[in-house]
């Protein structure tokens, strides 16, 4: 997912674990929904939010709609010339794990101070871009 403005671009590139704990941590219950849907909601709803913080201190803020792509693409993150690139390996609840590669382009110094807030647990609400 990317998240823009007229200084900035930060992609998030998330790559998930395809076992039976990132399923079962992702997927409620009985869902018929596959792992790649699932989470691509997931991926919306976290762009949502960080937008929704960075808006406080950069105006002008674009957001895409998660898309999918293979795995390998992560490799050329390299070629945007970012002025940060870092990986995180993160397991949840002990048993669902995945990548978090972060890429941040800049055009010039760009910073921000990012609050650390306890998260509140969403009902499901739907949000339009």
């Amino acid at each position: 997912m990317t998240i823009s403005s007229f200084t900035f671009r930060l992609i998030i590139v998330f790559q998930l674990a395809d076992g039976q704990p990132t399923r079962d941590y992702y997927i409620p219950g009985t869902s018929a929904k596959t792992l790649d849907e699932t989470f691509s909601e997931f991926a919306n709803m976290c762009c949502g939010a960080m937008g929704r913080e960075l808006l406080s201190q950069f105006r002008h803020i674009g957001m895409s709609i998660p898309y999918l792509l293979e795995w390998q693409c992560a490799k050329y993150l390299q070629d945007l010339s970012p002025r940060m690139i870092s990986s995180y390996d993160i397991t949840i609840q002990s048993s669902a794990r995945l990548k978090a590669t972060l890429c941040m382009c800049c055009e010039r110094q760009v910073e921000f101070a990012a609050s650390a807030v306890e998260a509140v647990q969403s009902d499901g609400a739907l949000e339009l871009f």
